[in-house]
This record gives C-alpha cells, structure tokens and sequence, in this order.
C-alpha cells in the first residue's frame, strides 16, 4: 500500500512486491541513498538527480473494506472477485491488508479445523 503521509495514512494507492522489486532490480545501477523516489505525479520530478517514478505500477483505486464490514460479505468479495488482498481502511485511512491467505485462516479457526491435522483426524490430531 502506498500513503501520502505516516501521520495521515491517507490510501493513495497499491503496487505489487513483485512490482517494485522488478522497478528496484532493473535502476539499482543508477540508485543510491539519497535517490527520490515519486508514487503520483502530482509534483514535478527533478531536472538534475536521479529519480524513480513508480506512477505507471500504481494501482490508483485498490480494492478497500472498512474495517467493521462483517467477514461474511468480505469472503463474497474475495469468491466474487478473484481477490488475493484488500486493504482496510477507516475513514479513507489505512489500518491494514487482508489476504485470501488470512481469511481461509480465519474460516478453519471458526470451524474448528487444525491445518496440519491429517484428514478424518480428530481436533487432537488422532484418527477417529
């Protein structure tokens, strides 16, 4: 998730790892410490330092839930929508991202199902 400000967590939008790291791999000859980096294109890039603009990798409108939205209706949008991640907002304000990962988590812990218990196992771990 990209932020305007750590004050503010104001969402201004998304870029995958594996998009970075392929915009970082591919500039890492032409980067140091002090090379500025632009997520939007609302200021001008400077003339005469290196830069790296992530703005065509940005995703501007990211899938978001608000944090109270009942797991029910955030598991229809994962089915609906092919998701892998959302991220939570409150008031426009980022708290987190959840991910396919974490929901199927959370279904097993509510029905009561270890991952690792082998299938026909009991909660224990024994066969039944």
């Amino acid at each position: 998730p990209i932020v305007k400000s750590l004050e503010s967590m104001q969402l201004t939008g998304y870029i995958s790892r594996a998009n970075l790291e392929s915009v970082l791999r591919s500039k890492v000859t032409e980067m140091d410490d002090s090379t500025a980096c632009f997520f939007t294109a609302d200021r001008p890039f400077p003339r005469n330092a290196p830069y790296l603009d992530f703005n065509p990798w940005l995703d501007q409108s990211p899938i978001q839930i608000v944090e109270t939205t009942p797991l029910n209706r955030v598991i229809d949008t994962f089915r609906a929508l092919r998701l892998r991640y959302v991220l939570v907002v409150r008031n426009g304000a980022l708290v987190g991202i959840t991910t396919k990962r974490d929901i199927l988590r959370r279904i097993h812990t509510f029905r009561g199902v270890h991952r690792y218990a082998p299938a026909g196992a009991d909660q224990g771990g024994r066969r039944a």
